[in-house]
């Protein structure tokens, strides 16, 4: 977050995400076709060549681009996980972005498609998929007790009384309760390959 809304400057959008894959679909396919349904070589993770890499692929509906045709990139990151008890086995994924928009357009082509393509084909080879939208302020923004009042309207606290042999000389006046940022985005189900549904984040 910057200069376009500066009470909430150096605060970060924050999208959380678990999915579950059907680990017997994935593994049903050759190594290559992995490789075109992800868009990189599964042993090197080296990207695909774009003659080579399909426009349905994962890396090629997540590269999104502005008006001058450069990357619009986030900070991300995507874990698996696994619990043998109850067959659940998947990724958690989380990005950090100045704002929403860029992963909600990945999100957009994933399960929409664009021009080139129907949709990624990842989403066909999960069960289900879910997620939430934060915003997280800076830490700064936490630390400074007086933002908050400031941000709501509020007049600022009274400074806190000095100490008179080790007491207050007077009642310490009562902090206004922080007011935090909130940001909600519904989700609605999008229907994919084999009859599966599927979460679409709008």
């Amino acid at each position: 977050m910057g200069e376009e809304d500066p009470g909430f400057a150096g605060g970060s959008y924050v999208v959380v995400q678990k999915y579950l894959h059907d680990l017997d679909a994935w593994e049903a396919l050759p190594v290559e076709a992995q490789e075109r349904v992800v868009g990189r070589r599964k042993l090197s993770d080296v990207e695909l060549a774009d003659d080579v890499k399909p426009p349905d692929s994962h890396v090629a509906l997540t590269t999104v681009t502005d008006a001058d045709g450069a990357e619009r990139e986030i900070l991300r990151d995507n874990m698996p996980f696994g619990a043998v008890g109850t067959e659940e086995f998947g990724t958690y994924f989380i990005g950090y972005a100045r704002t929403p928009e860029v992963t909600e357009t990945m999100l957009a082509r994933m399960f929409l498609g664009t021009d080139a393509a129907t949709h990624d084909r990842i989403p066909g080879l999960l069960h289900r998929g879910h997620g939430l939208l934060f915003f997280t302020p800076a830490a700064d923004f936490l630390e400074d007790s007086t933002r908050p009042a400031r941000l709501a309207g509020q007049p600022e606290p009274e400074p806190e009384p000095e100490l008179v042999n080790g007491r207050r000389n007077s009642v310490t006046p009562v902090r206004a309760p922080p007011v935090f940022k909130a940001r909600h985005r519904a989700s609605r189900p999008v229907a994919t390959s084999g009859n599966q549904w599927h979460k679409e984040f709008t």
